[in-house]
C-alpha cells in the first residue's frame, strides 16, 4: 500500500513536472504588446519651469512618468498616458512651449501611448 502512494506521488510529481515544463512562464520580448510612442521637441524658455509645469500637467491626466534625464542643454521626459487623453495633453502643452512632432502613432483609441518630450531651452 505504502509503494502504490508513493507511485501515485512520482507520477503526480511528473505530471507537474511535465505541466509547468510545457506552460510559459513568462511572455518573451516578441509576444509583448508594443505600446505606441510619440516623439516630440519642446522649445521653453526656462527649462526647468518648464519641466515642474509638464511633470504637474501628466499628473493632471493621470499619466505616469517612466524616465526621466537631465543633461546641460535639455531634460528629457518620458511618460505613459492614456490614449484618450492624448489631444487635450497636447492642447495644454502648447500653454508651456512651441511643440514640435518628431513621430506620431496611428490613430490609438484605447490603451496608453508612450510620450517622449526633449525640452529645450529656445534661445
Amino acid at each position: 500500500m505504502k509503494r502504490k502512494m508513493a507511485d501515485t506521488a512520482v507520477a503526480a510529481g511528473e505530471s507537474k513536472k511535465m505541466m509547468s515544463a510545457s506552460a510559459p512562464s513568462h511572455l518573451t520580448a516578441s509576444t509583448a504588446i508594443k505600446r505606441p510612442v510619440i516623439d516630440m521637441t519642446i522649445q521653453v524658455r526656462d527649462k526647468y519651469a518648464a519641466v515642474r509645469e509638464i511633470e504637474a500637467l501628466l499628473g493632471q491626466f493621470n499619466a505616469r512618468i517612466v524616465g526621466q534625464q537631465h543633461r546641460e542643454e535639455s531634460e528629457f521626459l518620458k511618460a505613459e498616458i492614456a490614449a484618450q487623453n492624448i489631444a487635450a495633453f497636447m492642447d495644454r502643452l502648447e500653454a508651456i512651449g512651441r511643440v514640435s512632432m518628431e513621430t506620431r502613432p496611428l490613430a490609438v483609441s484605447d490603451g496608453n501611448v508612450t510620450v517622449s518630450m526633449k525640452i529645450v531651452r529656445n534661445p
